[in-house]
């Protein structure tokens, strides 16, 4: 004769966790055996119709309260428990925010200076990357660009505490600068007493004329 119900634990710890961890409920019972193990995991009190099984699993950011019971084979009903630690999950991707370069054109008349940033509201950040053609980046670092027409690839990849991760992309590129009547003239000289139409004199030097 089972007039004991069963005892049910639970491996809940204080971590954060990505989708799809999964809490296990042990059950035990000792004489006729588990039969089923229910739970919610919404804080509610559960019942035998509520979802069943040992793997819990979450797929949602969220804080978890997990309340669960198991019936033995001589249904025996065990006493609603709760969760020894509220169960954290994150499905959320870090939020990346670039201050600069954050144009399709950045001048050569000053150094770039990088300025990034991510933050994760859950888990939290674990770390953030960035790269200038392929070169890693500090932010902060300052680049002094060539006076020259040239495309770059800049890229902020951040990651946080559970795996979860967040990419930035920006292609832009640098301008050339012309200097002096050697490079650049406007005609006629004196715009004031002669309106009508002007022309500009560009001198391109290699590898941009030909």
């Amino acid at each position: 004769i089972d007039n004991t119900p069963p005892t049910t634990t639970d491996n809940s710890d204080v971590e954060w966790h990505g989708v799809g961890y999964a809490l296990t409920l042990s059950p035990l019972d000792m004489l006729s055996g588990v039969s089923t193990t229910y739970y919610e995991i919404t804080g509610s009190e559960p019942t035998q119709l509520s979802p069943s099984g040992s793997q819990v699993t979450f797929g949602q950011t969220g804080n978890y309260t997990v309340k669960y019971f198991s019936v033995d084979n001589a249904q025996n009903v065990e006493s609603i428990k709760t969760a020894s630690n509220t169960v954290l999950i994150d499905a959320t991707q870090p939020v990346i925010t670039v201050i600069t370069p954050s144009t399709n054109f950045i001048s050569p008349l000053e150094p770039l200076v990088f300025n990034f940033s991510a933050i994760d509201e859950h888990s939290g950040i674990s770390e953030v990357r960035a790269y200038l053609d392929g070169v890693e980046v500090s932010n902060g670092a300052s680049v002094d660009l060539p006076d020259e027409f040239k495309y770059y690839n800049f890229t902020v990849i951040a990651i946080d505490n559970v795996g979860n991760t967040a990419e930035y992309f920006l292609n832009f590129s640098t301008g050339l600068i012309l200097r002096g009547e050697e490079q650049f003239k406007v005609t006629p000289e004196v715009l004031n007493v002669n309106p009508g139409v002007i022309t500009g004199h560009v001198n391109f030097p290699a590898p941009f004329t030909g």
